[in-house]
């Protein structure tokens, strides 16, 4: 095992072409291992854990004398065509180095922390640059998974410092559940990005035990791995939150699903109807390629009045979180109802799924 560890680090020094090696000093017996073969390598530099855990490398750089040492070297100022890379985990061969444009692949993450945020996604570097603007405040997110992978790295930090919010990391080497919903607790944190049911299992048990609390989260997000539907329902006993289950790979998404409670859609009528304009709302979910299901309000309008669909989705934001706000908003002469008053949703799923796909034909 150790044989093939020394070779695989090896190995992505060497494709990688990396100059300088960073490593916890706990970590430096692996590193003296493999540094005699990793020729290009001009220097290592060693970060103190914190917690006196391994001896100091001996030729290693210490990162705080280095940053004594010296000024910040100048801005370089990055290109389109810049490419940034992050290595496959390697289940099948060794790791690949997957690449990705400076110009594209901001963006694509830029539309995912949107979504979660419910605010309008980015379609250029101008919308991405101030997308974090668009919230009330800067959002919260905690990374609960390790930032070498993708998911820790793209979702859990890439998207919240996109939205100018912050990022919360855990500082115990293994998983702790009870250590995340604390952080939760203490950081007021509104989104938990994790990796399926490796951690959504111990965030259940430790919910299951009690004594948590986490008013502050709106939404769970996860890819890489299986997360079980009977651990998304555990969760949704004790969370009022949306969860996102990402399907894909470090080569790209490939879709998504997500999970909230079931005593939803009233209360996002109610809050698309606190308007004054609006008369009355149906709100229904309706096949979506890319998240599984959207969200789609249908509503029609007080007699005489007129009103436009962001000024009513924005007064429903201030009545409910804005994940559960819909995706589109259908106006309609008449909401149908039947005599009781009991909502035909059937008729205003049959209504959204038509002007959605008006929409896309345009």
């Amino acid at each position: 095992m150790q044989v093939h560890f020394a070779n695989e680090l090896v190995y992505l020094l060497d494709n990688s072409d990396a100059e300088v090696l960073v490593f916890h000093r706990r970590l430096g017996d692996r590193v003296e291992r493999v540094r005699a073969n990793a020729v290009k390598l001009r220097a290592v530099i060693e970060v103190d854990d914190g917690d006196g855990a391994g001896e100091h490398l001996d030729g290693a750089l210490r990162f705080a004398d280095v940053i004594v040492a010296h000024e910040p070297m100048a801005r370089i100022e990055g290109q389109p065509t810049d490419v940034y890379m992050l290595y496959t985990g390697g289940t099948t061969g060794m790791p690949k180095g997957v690449m990705y444009s400076h110009g594209v692949f901001p963006l694509a993450i830029g539309v995912f922390g949107a979504n979660i945020e419910g605010i309008a996604p980015p379609t250029n570097v101008d919308e991405l640059l101030a997308l974090g603007d668009q919230l009330e405040r800067p959002p919260v997110w905690l990374a609960a998974c390790p930032q070498m992978h993708g998911t820790g790295m793209w979702l859990g930090t890439m998207a919240p410092h996109l939205l100018k919010g912050t990022v919360v990391t855990l500082t115990n080497r293994s998983f702790d559940a009870h250590e995340l919903w604390h952080s939760v607790e203490r950081e007021g944190v509104n989104t938990i990005v994790i990796v399926g049911d490796s951690f959504a299992k111990p965030m259940l048990r430790a919910l299951d035990e009690g004594g948590y609390r986490a008013p502050s989260l709106r939404s769970i997000v996860s890819s890489g791995v299986m997360w079980s539907t009977e651990v998304k329902e555990g969760l949704l006993r004790h969370l009022d939150v949306m969860l996102y289950d990402g399907l894909g790979s470090t080569e790209g998404s490939m879709g998504a699903t997500i999970s909230t409670r079931a005593v939803f859609p009233e209360e996002v009528e109610e809050a698309v109807k606190t308007h004054p304009a609006v008369y009355d709302c149906l709100v229904v979910g309706i096949p979506d390629e890319r998240f599984g299901e959207r969200i789609v309000a249908v509503a029609s309008l007080q007699p005489g009045s007129t009103a436009i669909e962001t000024e009513i989705l924005h007064a429903a934001g201030d009545h409910v979180a804005r994940y559960k706000l819909p995706k589109q908003l259908v106006i309609v002469d008449r909401v149908q109802r039947a005599p009781n008053g009991k909502a035909d949703y059937p008729w205003a799923r049959r209504v959204a799924a038509d002007a959605s796909s008006l929409t896309a034909d345009a």
